[in-house]
């Protein structure tokens, strides 16, 4: 937020008055910027993680380490990590979570989380 007001108040000494629709910009983006934040912290906290998760097939899918999701949301992009299982008899991949956040049809970046 000082950044911010930084900008506006050098903006208005250097010209002698404030650009309004330059200020609600920097406004607009500097909150969506913080709200994602806001999300990719809330979706990247520690959630249990058994070793084995039904799959859609009736099988039991064993967990596979983590992988790291990216989507779009209206407050910009998100990264979060999360347990990814995999099935060895239908050989499909799947986070419970991403249900659960209903964020399953967003495609998946293929990365380690760590």
């Amino acid at each position: 937020m000082s950044r911010l007001l930084q900008v506006v108040f050098t903006g208005r000494r250097n010209s002698g008055k404030v650009d309004l629709e330059a200020v609600e910009m920097l406004v607009r983006t500097s909150m969506h910027r913080a709200g994602a934040a806001a999300l990719e912290h809330l979706l990247s906290m520690p959630s249990p993680e058994p070793e084995q998760v039904t799959c859609g097939c009736g099988h039991s899918a064993k967990r596979h380490g983590r992988r790291v999701k990216q989507i779009m949301t209206a407050l910009g992009q998100v990264r979060f990590g999360r347990g990814y299982y995999l099935c060895p008899h239908c050989h499909q991949g799947h986070s419970p979570l991403d249900r659960e956040r209903d964020v399953e049809a967003s495609p998946v970046r293929q990365a380690c989380a760590g």
